[in-house]
């Protein structure tokens, strides 16, 4: 992350691999029946992808859980987290780009409550 052209050559690289990857569970999982899947990506937005989804969903939190939660799971150094969050599009961006935002301040039960509501929602979407 802190060599912006090894980072792009990376992405180019990667993303095209990843859409195809991506574009063929879609097409088994749609080929199955099923009506709602859910994909998790921290750069929907910046290559693009969003464009291809019925709809988006950002889930937020205030940054300085953000980074403790990085911290903490990937070993990062809060500069590194930073360096990385700075190839992102920021979250407030997102959020009002977004058909839903999750806000995620809570606790971990919290979180799922407010996700399985939505998927219910989004289930009552798809049916109709």
């Amino acid at each position: 992350f802190g060599n912006p052209e090894a980072l792009a050559k990376l992405n180019r690289l990667l993303h095209p691999r990843v859409i195809a990857t991506v574009d063929r569970i879609l097409q088994t999982l749609a080929e199955r029946g099923k009506e709602l899947v859910i994909i998790e990506a921290a750069l929907f937005y910046e290559v693009g992808w969003d464009k291809a989804m019925d709809r988006m969903v950002v889930v937020t939190a205030p940054l300085e859980k953000r980074i403790a939660w990085l911290q903490k799971r990937d070993g990062l150094t809060r500069e590194q987290i930073e360096a990385r969050l700075s190839h992102q599009m920021p979250v407030e961006e997102k959020a009002a780009r977004a058909h839903f935002v999750i806000r995620n301040d809570g606790s971990l039960d919290d979180l799922r409550d407010k996700v399985e509501n939505l998927k219910q929602k989004l289930i009552l979407q798809s049916k109709s």
